[in-house]
């Protein structure tokens, strides 16, 4: 049964132009340079089946982003047939904790929220296989929700009305619970920008997955950015609206990549 579901879906043209797609972000996201100059890597052996989240395949990755295959991937988590990735000779890589902020307004809606989310679990599945430090927060007209994942192996959640009410989540319900996020109502950048200021540590790069429509930053917050950008922070805008790139985006970004959907 597991097989005849996977050739299935395999075969499925719309299904190879996703992995084709989800390829290419993947990419993205693993041109952002590494701040060690001497970090190790780990050799790429081939892949198995199991149910480890940590070495999950961006084949598997993807599924979690579309209401149409989420039920797949959690029936491969049961069944210990996801696909993962055989390595030899792991180590840490020494990079630094990643703040993503995702959009998740109204007019993200479409398209558009799907390739967000779609990289938005890219990242968090390099952040657990790399050892790092991952900060996903999700974003309207207010911050919504805030995903904690430090690399010892704790993971949480809150709301933005109270940092202290924490809930405790698994790797598996953290990546359910942000995939599960939806679109609505306006977009502000104020908010967001606060709280990942508020996560970042010494190390930290900001992802900033957007269509870029809203209001410009506060002269104190952006006067705050401004000064960690000096100390080394760098701010990715993966924007998806390619004629959005505003005064507030360039401002605010070391590095735009557009993304046409």
């Amino acid at each position: 049964m597991r097989d005849g579901i996977r050739n299935r879906i395999s075969n499925s043209p719309d299904f190879k132009e996703l992995l084709n797609q989800m390829g290419r972000m993947v990419d993205i996201m693993n041109s952002i340079p590494s701040k060690s100059k001497d970090s190790d890597q780990f050799e790429f052996s081939g892949l198995t089946y199991g149910d480890d989240i940590g070495r999950l395949s961006p084949v598997d990755t993807m599924d979690l982003a579309s209401p149409e295959t989420e039920d797949l991937f959690y029936y491969k988590y049961i069944t210990s047939s996801l696909s993962i990735e055989e390595r030899n000779g792991i180590k840490d890589l020494g990079r630094g904790s990643l703040v993503v902020l995702l959009d998740t307004s109204g007019s993200m809606s479409g398209d558009n929220i799907f390739w967000a989310k779609c990289l938005a679990g890219a990242v968090l599945k390099g952040c657990i296989d790399e050892n790092r430090d991952c900060v996903i927060i999700t974003f309207n007209g207010h911050v919504k929700n805030t995903f904690v994942l430090n690399k010892n192996g704790d993971s949480y959640f809150y709301h933005h009305t109270s940092r202290k009410n924490t809930e405790k989540l698994n790797k598996m319900r953290l990546f359910r619970r942000v995939m599960d996020e939806s679109c609505r109502g306006g977009t502000c950048f104020e908010s967001p920008f606060k709280e990942a200021i508020f996560h970042l540590k010494k190390d930290s790069d900001i992802i900033f997955l957007t269509d870029g429509h809203a209001s410009e930053l506060s002269k104190e917050t952006s006067d705050s950015l401004n000064l960690l950008k000096e100390d080394g922070l760098r701010v990715w805008t993966i924007l998806f609206d390619e004629q959005s790139t505003t005064k507030t985006i360039k401002s605010l970004s070391n590095e735009i990549i557009k993304i046409s959907t």
